[in-house]
């Protein structure tokens, strides 16, 4: 080929790679006014931070998706020169020490886990773990939910007396909670065999019926509880089933009133006709407390203004409402996230 039709074919390759580029971010929504200051310098716009990575939960979990959700439209959308990607974890605990390391700057985290590392109580009494973190925003609610084999013969929680129960995975946020509920009802770990395994290990074990159920804090409907129910070998429990279930989730509230009663409704799940009345608490996203004001803001604001387009990535979103954004359990919020929310009127 002669080098003039060399140089030719090379052009038209280009401008054929610019137009695919161009449809494929074309559904992406615009970006933020500010974010486009910042897409000269990483340091333009009030941004100073070049990568930050969000702490999710382990593969399969309901976090890590929701993660890489927002890092998508961050990256798509904020015309800043700062990338974000999502990191998989075992969950809240593990998210709060990684902060404290600096290899994560954003993470997802339970209310309850947040305020153990601010008190240095509960699953970190004792330690010398990071709390110089700030929240961003609440976005929906973690419910404690104890799917048990229909055979198991549990119908509360206070039957699982001698069964084989995990509560999740040591350093997970919801192994810290389910421990907290039991505590709260005075419930001993050694009076059953209490495992300490990945939620989605338990569920293989249950459906196989080498374990008699498990423990969760995690949002209703989750992909974990789908392949659960799916096998129907299980019915669904929550703090308020049995007898005396009215009771037990007042008991619980009044010691951990970061809690407060929901109800999954019926069809939530594959073979659950009924309610299931149980507790539930906040999913919080902090972050380390020296990120940028100009990034939590513009970050803040373009996943509350999109939220519509992130539900196509995961349903979850649909649950986030402005009313509830700043319910926060008390800790300290981010100067960036107070500015906008105090903008749209939520402060």
């Amino acid at each position: 080929m002669k080098a003039t039709q060399k140089i030719s074919f090379l052009l038209a390759l280009a401008c054929v790679f610019v137009c695919i580029c161009g449809c494929a971010s074309s559904s992406a929504p615009a970006s933020s006014s500010a974010g486009s200051a910042a897409s000269g310098s990483g340091e333009a716009g009030g941004i100073v931070e070049s990568q930050i990575v969000i702490g999710t939960s382990t593969s399969g979990g309901t976090w890590q998706p929701i993660g890489i959700a927002m890092s998508q439209l961050w990256n798509e959308s904020s015309g800043s020169n700062c990338s974000i990607s999502a990191s998989t974890s075992d969950g809240g605990n593990e998210n709060i020490l990684r902060l404290g390391t600096n290899d994560q700057q954003f993470a997802m985290c339970a209310t309850a886990t947040c305020l153990e590392a601010m008190n240095k109580s509960g699953s970190f009494e004792g330690m010398d773990v990071y709390d110089d973190f700030l929240v961003m925003f609440n976005m929906y609610p973690t419910v404690f939910q104890m799917p048990v084999l229909k055979t198991s013969g549990i119908e509360s929680i206070w039957d699982i007396t001698g069964k084989s129960i995990n509560l999740g995975a040591a350093g997970s946020g919801s192994r810290s909670m389910n421990v907290a509920i039991l505590k709260a009802l005075g419930i001993d770990e050694s009076s059953f065999d209490s495992q300490a395994i990945s939620h989605s290990n338990a569920i293989d074990m249950v459906i196989d019926e080498k374990m008699d159920g498990y423990m969760i804090v995690g949002d209703s409907g989750q992909s974990h509880q789908m392949k659960a129910m799916s096998s129907n070998k299980m019915i669904m429990l929550g703090l308020g089933s049995g007898p005396n279930g009215d009771e037990d989730i007042a008991t619980v509230i009044s010691k951990e009133p970061y809690f407060y009663e929901l109800t999954i409704p019926a069809n939530t799940y594959p073979d659950q006709d009924y309610d299931v009345k149980t507790v539930a608490q906040g999913t919080l996203l902090i972050c380390r407390s020296d990120i940028s004001e100009e990034l939590v803001y513009e970050f803040t604001k373009l996943v509350w203004e999109n939220l519509d387009y992130l539900e196509t990535f995961n349903a979850v979103f649909s649950q986030m409402s402005l009313e509830d954004a700043c319910n926060v359990g008390g800790l300290p919020m981010h100067p960036g996230a107070i500015r906008y929310f105090e903008e749209v009127g939520v402060l």
